[in-house]
This record gives C-alpha cells, structure tokens and sequence, in this order.
C-alpha cells in the first residue's frame, strides 16, 4: 500500500465532498497522513521509511500540495519499566528460541537493507520505556517545523536499532534533539513537561505484545486523508 500513496491519496473529485473534508481548502489540495507507530517497532522504522520516498513521489506528481503529518504513537509494551528492561533476554523469551530470534531478524535486517537501514540487533543492551521519546516527539510536531520532527524521528530509531542506544534516557533524548538542531531551551522545556505529564506505569499484562490502543491493532498503520 506504501509504494502506492501517490496514487491512493490522489484529492478526490472536490463535487463529491463534503464542506468539512480536510484535503481542500480555498482550491488548495492537502494531504494528511496519520502515522501510528512504536519507536521499538522495527516495522515502523521500514514502514516510516517508505512512506518518506512515497511523500517525495506525491510531491513530485502534485508539487502545490500541502502535506501534513500527524505523528499518533502506539506503544506496544507500556508497561516496560521507566529504566527499561535488558533486551536480548526479553527478546529471546517473546520469540521462544534462538532460532525463531534468527530467523526474526534475519527478515527485518532483508526488508531494512532495501530502503537502507541498518538493523543492529546485537548492539541493543535496554529494551527502553519510551513514554517520554514519545511525548517529546509530540512536542516537537507541535513547535518546531515538520523537517525537524521528521529528523528527530529518523535519529530516534537509528539511535536504537543501528547504535543500541537507549531512548528511554532523557539525557540521551537531549543530545539526540541537540544533534537535530532543536534548539536547547526548547528541547529541555519539551522534555521538563513531557516527564511532569507522564501517566503511572502500566502494570504488566498477562497477554504479551498488545498495543494500548484496540483501534490500532498493529503498527506501522498509516492513515490518508482519513482512509487507512
């Protein structure tokens, strides 16, 4: 579907819609595109990717449409603790074998390699909390321009499946935003609020991988112009 959102999110004949629809305003066409994700989603990352070279392709066939992100994260492990969890042993468990680990990876690393990511899985010591990854990147698609969110997600992902970073450390979210050009005053009122705002942690839940919200069962989930 990703590789055709230039055809699928194509404005529609502006006859059939109605006055609310958000792809034309004053004979302008616009496109919005939901984003549900989890930063510890590999899939999200390719997903994410793909859809970048889908926009770019979108751009180049309507070069006077307005695109606009909205940027919904899903975390699918919530309760993981605010210091995170080690990886490799959790991982493990969630599979079942090291082989079904191997095999795994083997097939994000495949798909990674052709939109040119690097999947590191071995780098990866804390399988983190991400609330407040999360939350900043909501801050950031709020105050800082759609090239600068879009950036910070990009590092956010590379930072943990390429470099084995953890982004559940709020000092590691510092820098990352530093390195984005997010100016620091912004980015330390971002993180301060973020942190105050954070919900209670989520207690375990006996089924495993399920996302907190049940109308998104899955991610990447992408939503065009209100049409999944």
């Amino acid at each position: 579907m990703l590789e055709a959102v230039a055809d699928l999110a194509q404005p529609p004949i502006t006859t059939n819609l109605p006055a609310h629809h958000p792809t034309v305003d004053g004979g302008k066409h616009r496109l919005n595109i939901e984003v549900f994700f989890d930063l510890i989603c590999p899939w999200s990352w390719v997903g994410i990717r793909q859809l970048a070279t889908a926009m770019h392709e979108f751009q180049r066939r309507h070069p006077a449409a307005e695109i606009k992100i909205n940027w919904r994260p899903r975390p699918l492990l919530p309760e993981v603790p605010p210091g995170g969890t080690p990886y490799q042993p959790f991982y493990l468990a969630q599979s079942g074998s090291p082989t079904a680990v191997a095999l795994r990876r083997s097939q994000v690393q495949h798909a990674g390699q052709a939109v040119g990511i690097a999947f590191d899985f071995k780098r990866i010591r804390i399988l983190p909390n991400t609330a407040i990854a999360h939350g900043l990147i909501g801050h950031m698609a709020r105050q800082a321009s759609p090239l600068q969110t879009i950036g910070l997600v990009e590092r956010l992902f590379k930072a943990f499946f390429s470099d084995g970073e953890n982004i559940g450390d709020p000092h590691v979210l510092e820098r990352l935003g530093l390195e984005q050009g997010v100016g620091r005053p912004m980015l330390l009122a971002c993180l301060n609020d973020v942190r105050s705002h954070l919900p209670p942690p989520t207690p375990e839940r006996p089924r495993r991988g399920r996302p907190v919200k049940e109308d998104v069962l899955s991610t990447p989930h992408f939503v065009f112009n209100g049409a999944a």
